[in-house]
């Protein structure tokens, strides 16, 4: 078994490190680890990466979706180089499990250290200089830079200096940021934010509401996007199985801008075809499948019969 688990590392670490790597051929490895692996928390690691390998497999697979099998790929090879590694000091002694929190971490890749708590003065300053990035389009760089410096490097955003440091690594000019965090315009907006988040029973971040249903932590983003595909589904399944009626019903509804573009298009029609009814000679027909109205079109039967008798005296032959 021990050369076993050192085959399936290897062909991880291969994997791991390829530049063009195979997600189906290590979906199945992950497959045979799950499925035959005596070690329950390796065959759980394999169990729980083995969907998000499956998604990064299809063709349709984006980058979001290659990332996040990857970090739970990243699960399985730890697993496998705690049973492969040597082991120091104390034998038998079995390594310590890990907390929620802990397991979740890992998951994403998110580095979790010194810490300091931004609560009070150091998130109302952060949050008036979110407002200003989101004007600048820099927002998504400033709250990464920002929630990593916090929770990961003991940043303490009360202040000025590390703040200011966050800033212009977001591409940030410290003076605007400064004269947003004193700014009335931006603690209201942060205030009314916080009030409409307070009136969904929430109040921190991330909080996502889909249907009067709210999800609160970057952690129930995932369930949130399962919610999302499965109301797409159901509301698919309810208009393929609706009666033809209600269907032509609902496509029947009157819409002001179809309409005034169907309007025109008629009317450029019209004026086509009034063109061309105009133009018709007997060297010009009537192009296929357009019809003259109903008294035109004898008149014109009548004038072309006319012509084409003219035509046929004029070539007869004449006799002396």
């Amino acid at each position: 078994m021990d050369q076993q688990i050192r085959q399936w590392k290897f062909d991880l670490d291969r994997f791991w490190s390829s530049a063009s790597p195979d997600h189906r051929g290590i979906a199945q490895l992950v497959a045979e680890i799950a499925g035959t692996s005596a070690d329950e928390t390796l065959r759980q690691a394999a169990s729980q990466a083995l969907p998000s390998l499956r998604n990064a497999a299809a063709k349709s697979a984006g980058r979001s979706v290659t990332e996040v099998a990857r970090r739970r790929l990243s699960i399985v090879r730890d697993a496998l180089h705690t049973l492969v590694a040597p082991r120091f000091g104390k034998r038998g002694v079995p390594p310590k499990a890990l907390t929620p929190e802990e397991h979740h971490r890992q998951t994403l890749g998110l580095p979790f250290g010194r810490i300091h708590d931004p609560l009070g003065e150091g998130v109302w300053r952060c949050l008036c200089v979110a407002e200003h990035a989101l004007e600048q389009g820099r927002l998504a760089a400033f709250v990464n830079l920002t929630a990593r410096a916090i929770w990961g490097e003991g940043a303490d955003v009360s202040r000025d200096a590390p703040l200011r440091t966050l800033c212009e690594r977001a591409g940030l000019e410290w003076d605007a940021c400064r004269r947003a965090i004193a700014s009335p315009d931006y603690r209201e907006r942060v205030e009314t934010n916080t009030a409409q988040l307070a009136a969904l029973g929430h109040w921190g971040v991330p909080t996502l509401v889909f249907e009067g249903e709210a999800y609160w932590g970057q952690d129930r983003i995932e369930d949130l996007e399962r919610r999302h595909d499965l109301a797409g589904r159901e509301r698919r399944a309810r208009v393929a199985a609706a009666p033809q009626s209600d269907q032509g019903k609902s496509q029947g509804r009157r819409h002001p801008l179809r309409d005034a573009v169907h309007d025109q298009r008629q009317t450029r029609r019209a004026d086509v075809l009034a063109l061309q009814h105009r133009r018709l000679t007997p060297r010009n027909r009537p192009l296929p499948g357009v019809r003259a109205p109903a008294q035109r079109r004898g008149q014109l039967r009548r004038q072309l019969d006319g012509r084409a008798q003219g035509r046929r005296a004029q070539q007869a032959p004449r006799h002396a």
